[in-house]
């Protein structure tokens, strides 16, 4: 049954980028929802909080494609340089800083960000051969879940024992060290192929599994809005925790289920699942009820992505992937800055339920276009 998993673990070089992976992905992802508190802390406002993470996300969205693409252009040494003596110095100083240049540095800080999901399903893609693709990036996806959970957890849990401040300059020290042993290892990025022609790779298949993933995010920023206000709306908020434990557990079981399939599916055919069932989760009327529907939905959100990681691999030529998958982290982003806030809009105007329902046929709608975007062309056609 794990046979999958297993051809995956016997490469040392896929273990030890996964490894790198969730040691890369938790402290950033810790220190982002940490920067929010931090900001409170200094100013007593909430909002400006939100300003230094969007401006820190915003920032994050550029690097992922540009550095994506010197990853294809000078390789992974040459595009960590930079950022392994910049990140040090712009931790360092973020307990010193009041509001005005923490904004300053929350910028830097995304631009000198390294396209992790790139640079980890680069190498996968690189290290393991296509048949053992589906199990490798599975894992990934698994590992990215894991990561957006203990994350957060482990740095709100710092933050209430040390200063937010230096508690964040310690996360990002850790994520440089981090850095520093990607750099040491230095996995391959690309296969024999190399030399492939890289012109053209940007085909109406690629856009569409591009909007898929798209759509996918959308849906999933809108859920964590949703799914706060479903829980308020129920006066269960003390069950929030619970109901987000059954949502993203579902997608930890569904990410390793697809892992072991023998062959792929269709993104838009599983991004078609994962918006019908999360619309039906409107329905819900009790927190059981809830908690059983969102775990059912989520069953597909990691296979979802998953599945567009392996066909945006199939479809380009290895030369170019550290473009490519920065491409698809930076619509990742995308998707849920613009997924939260329509939520928001929508459950103001008509509830919770009116929301699920809007945005799940918003996501099916444009996993319909994505569909056709991805058909294959016919022979003989132009």
């Amino acid at each position: 049954m794990f046979a999958a998993y297993r051809n995956v673990w016997v490469s040392p070089a896929a273990r030890n980028i996964l490894a790198l992976g969730m040691a890369l992905r938790m402290p950033h992802l810790g220190a982002t929802l940490l920067m929010t508190v931090h900001v409170v802390d200094l100013t007593g406002s909430y909002g400006l909080g939100g300003v230094v993470t969007t401006v820190w996300t915003l920032a994050s969205t550029v690097a992922n494609v540009l550095r994506g693409r010197l990853l294809d252009r000078l390789g992974l040494r040459r595009t960590c340089m930079v950022p392994l003596i910049g990140l040090p110095l712009a931790w360092l100083s973020v307990p010193f800083l009041d509001f005005g240049p923490l904004v300053i540095v929350a910028a830097l800080l995304g631009l000198l960000q390294v396209p992790i999901s790139s640079v980890v399903r680069s190498a996968l893609a690189a290290n393991l051969p296509p048949e053992h693709h589906r199990g490798g990036f599975a894992l990934d996806s698994v590992s990215t879940e894991m990561s957006f959970v203990l994350g957060p957890a482990i740095a709100v849990t710092l933050g209430t024992v040390f200063d937010t401040g230096w508690t964040l300059t310690g996360m990002g020290m850790a994520s440089v060290t981090a850095i520093g042993v990607l750099m040491w290892l230095n996995p391959s990025l690309h296969t024999g192929d190399g030399d492939a022609a890289t012109h053209g790779w940007f085909t109406r298949r690629v856009m569409g599994v591009l909007l898929v993933t798209f759509a996918t995010l959308l849906l999933l920023g809108a859920s964590d809005v949703t799914i706060v206000a479903a829980t308020r709306a129920m006066r269960a908020e003390h069950w929030l925790a619970v109901v987000m434990v059954f949502w993203g557990g579902g997608s930890v079981c569904g990410g390793v289920l697809y892992g072991m399939l023998p062959r792929p599916i269709h993104p838009g055919l599983i991004l078609a699942g994962l918006a019908t069932m999360f619309a039906i989760s409107s329905v819900s009327a009790t927190v059981p009820w809830l908690c059983a529907l969102l775990f059912i939905a989520g069953l597909l959100c990691a296979p979802t992505l998953t599945s567009t990681v392996e066909t945006l691999s199939s479809l380009t030529p290895a030369s170019v992937r550290g473009t490519m998958f920065g491409l698809h982290s930076a619509l990742i982003t995308a998707g849920v800055a613009v997924g939260a806030p329509a939520a928001g809009i929508v459950v103001d105007a008509g509830g919770w339920r009116f929301a699920v329902v809007v945005l799940s046929g918003t996501t099916l709608l444009l996993a319909g276009v994505g569909a056709m975007l991805l058909r294959r062309p016919r022979i003989g056609s132009a």
